[in-house]
C-alpha cells in the first residue's frame, strides 16, 4: 500500500522477498558488529521474535551499552526500547476522598502534576492517537475470498451507535437488561459515559440508539425486542424511568 501511494508497483511476492532480504542482512550484520565477542564464544544479543507482516523488524535483547552498534547496520532504520504499560482501572475512587484515582503508572512530564494543581488537566481537548498496531480483522478491511486484506475505506466513528454494551453488534432489550443488572453500580461496561455510575444518562444511549445495528459489521444480528419476557418499556418501567 505504501509502495502504490508514492506512484511504486510492488507485488505482494516482492514485497516479501525484500523483507526477507532484510532480516538476512540483518543477521549478517549482527556477527560482523558483534565478531569479536562470539570468537570469545559469547553470547552478546538474543532474538527473541521476528516480525514479517504487520511490522518488519526483530523483538531483541542486548546490554545497554551496545544499543547504538545497532546502528553501524544498514537494515537497521530505528530502535525501540522495550517498556512495559501498566494501566490501572480509571473508574477507581481515592477511598474517602471523593476524587478520581491514579489513571496509570507511566512517568509523566516533568511539572504536569503542578498544571493538573492549577486546574489545567486538558478536560474538552480533543487529540488524536497514532499506533503502529494493525488490525487485519477490524470490519474496515477490504474481504476477498474469504480472507481480509488491507484496506482505505474511511472510518467515520461518530456514527458507530452508543449503547451496545453487550459487544452483539445491536442495540436491543439485551444491552437495557444489562444496564438494569448493573444499575447504580460501577460497573465499567455498562457504564457507557465513564462518570462512575451505571444511570438513567447510560440507558439513553440504548433508548435513543434502540434497534440499531454496528454499520461497520456486515453481519450485524437484528435487534431482540423481547428478551425472558422484558421489553425496552418493561426495563425503564421497572427502573422508574417511565
Amino acid at each position: 500500500m505504501v509502495a502504490e501511494t508514492e506512484g511504486t508497483t510492488l507485488s505482494e511476492a516482492d514485497a516479501q522477498a525484500k523483507v526477507d532480504a532484510s532480516h538476512e542482512s540483518f543477521y549478517q550484520d549482527l556477527k560482523t558488529i558483534f565478531s569479536k565477542e562470539l570468537k570469545e564464544k559469547k553470547n552478546p544479543y538474543k532474538i527473541k521474535r521476528s516480525f514479517k507482516k504487520a511490522f518488519n523488524g526483530v523483538s531483541m535483547t542486548i546490554p545497554a551499552n551496545k544499543v547504538k552498534s545497532l546502528l553501524k547496520s544498514n537494515a537497521v532504520q530505528a530502535v525501540w526500547s522495550d517498556l512495559k504499560v501498566q494501566l490501572d482501572d480509571p473508574t477507581t475512587k481515592v477511598e474517602g476522598s471523593g476524587e478520581q484515582g491514579p489513571t496509570h503508572n507511566m512517568v509523566t512530564f516533568p511539572g504536569v502534576e503542578k498544571l493538573h494543581e492549577e486546574g489545567y488537566t486538558g478536560k474538552g481537548v480533543k487529540i488524536g492517537i497514532l499506533n503502529t498496531g494493525i488490525d487485519y480483522n477490524h470490519p474496515v478491511g477490504i474481504k476477498e475470498d474469504g480472507k481480509v486484506i488491507a484496506g482505505s475505506k474511511p472510518v467515520d466513528y461518530s456514527y458507530i451507535p452508543g449503547g451496545d454494551v453487550d459487544k452483539n453488534n445491536v442495540i436491543d432489550v439485551k444491552d437495557a437488561l444489562y444496564i438494569e443488572t448493573y444499575w447504580g453500580t460501577n460497573k465499567r461496561n455498562a457504564d457507557i459515559n465513564y462518570d462512575g455510575v451505571v444511570d438513567e444518562k447510560d440507558m439513553q444511549f440504548v433508548i435513543d440508539n434502540y434497534s440499531m445495528q454496528n454499520p461497520w459489521n456486515e453481519n450485524s444480528p437484528k435487534a431482540v425486542k423481547k428478551f425472558k419476557g422484558k421489553s425496552l418499556d418493561d426495563v425503564l418501567t421497572d427502573l422508574g424511568l417511565e
